[in-house]
């Protein structure tokens, strides 16, 4: 099962001399033995209660449901502009559109292997996960419906918790058997998680009961000697462009896990010419907009929350300037 990010609260107290802003606690001169006890009652009171009030008075942030439809765009080189746009449920792209899986064979992606001498595990035994007897749509027949991606498009993958991801033209049209379809899954049977021994959707489960779809599965058409079909570390290193590559960072090591792409509750496919590496405006990929983006070096937020975070990981770092010297020297 995707993996789940943990969010933790840590509470210091002040000594007192911080609290009451005196280093003269003690004398009487200052507090009389009454007024310490009242203070400290209330002090002691609020170590007691302020965690609860917390709880309370802070609610807890929901998980977006699993969609059932999704939106398709295609913009103009100024990237905003629609050129065309339609809404499409899992429904219809049953009924209409190719489906892909067949709903027996399962399909793997792979998480950190937490071995530093076999990151990227290229035999793809190590902490595999499994998506399931998987049925989807191809993100490529989902882009025909708006006129389809030139060679030289860009189609970024969003979902409704704000994640997404940007693939180039060739892993979306031609695809290599090793990273096999990117599809948008609205169907899952029977997915094992070796974690906990459970199975989940024993019986098979369409969006919104399939509860992490529309989910991003990469139906990979070669299996390890497990006969398994894993899309695999290794496998992303090969074949997905290095600003796309994902990592899980544990005691300052970068483990590759590419199931960290394997986004959930997909609403959007959105087709962009390349301009987004225009971060100046001057119509060239160049020092420029390298310049533009060390302005905001190491700022964090939200996935791509501002025009300079260009790999969508909520990070100004370095896989920001891959993305432009993926483009460098082009123009519009």
């Amino acid at each position: 099962m995707p993996s789940v990010f943990e969010k933790g609260i840590e509470m210091s107290f002040l000594k007192k001399k911080a609290i009451f802003g005196c280093n003269n606690f003690n004398r009487p001169s200052v507090l009389s033995n009454q007024l310490k006890k009242s203070v400290l009652a209330v002090f002691f009171c609020l170590i007691i209660t302020g965690p609860l009030l917390l709880c309370f008075s802070i609610p807890a942030q929901a998980d977006p449901a699993a969609t059932t439809s999704i939106t398709i765009t295609k913009y103009a080189n100024d990237g905003t502009t629609v050129v065309s746009q339609t809404t499409i449920s899992y429904q219809t792209m049953q009924s209409t559109l190719p489906v892909q899986g067949d709903g027996t064979t399962h399909y793997f992606m792979q998480g950190p292997s937490f071995d530093p001498n076999n990151l990227w595990d290229p035999s793809e035994t190590v902490n595999i996960k499994d998506k399931g007897a998987v049925k989807g749509t191809n993100v490529k027949d989902l882009c025909t419906l708006v006129g389809g991606m030139s060679s030289s498009d860009d189609v970024q993958i969003k979902a409704a918790d704000g994640w997404s991801l940007t693939f180039y033209y060739a892993n979306v049209y031609t695809p290599t058997a090793r990273q096999g379809p990117l599809v948008v899954c609205w169907y899952t049977k029977a997915s094992f998680d070796s974690q906990t021994g459970i199975t989940y959707y024993p019986n098979g489960a369409y969006v919104p009961d399939f509860s992490e779809g529309m989910q991003l599965v990469f139906l990979a058409q070669t299996t390890n000697t497990a006969l398994q079909h894993v899309f695999g570390n290794q496998d992303m290193h090969d074949c997905l462009p290095q600003a796309d590559w994902h990592y899980y960072v544990q005691n300052g090591i970068q483990y590759p896990s590419v199931d960290g792409i394997s986004g959930k509750w997909l609403s959007q496919v959105n087709i962009y010419v390349p301009t987004f590496w225009d971060l100046n405006g001057d119509h060239i990929c160049n020092i420029g907009d390298v310049v533009k983006l060390g302005l905001k070096w190491g700022l964090t937020g939200s996935h791509g929350w501002i025009p300079e975070d260009l790999n969508s990981d909520g990070v100004i770092n370095i896989g920001d300037v891959v993305k432009i010297g993926l483009h460098w020297g082009q123009t519009w």
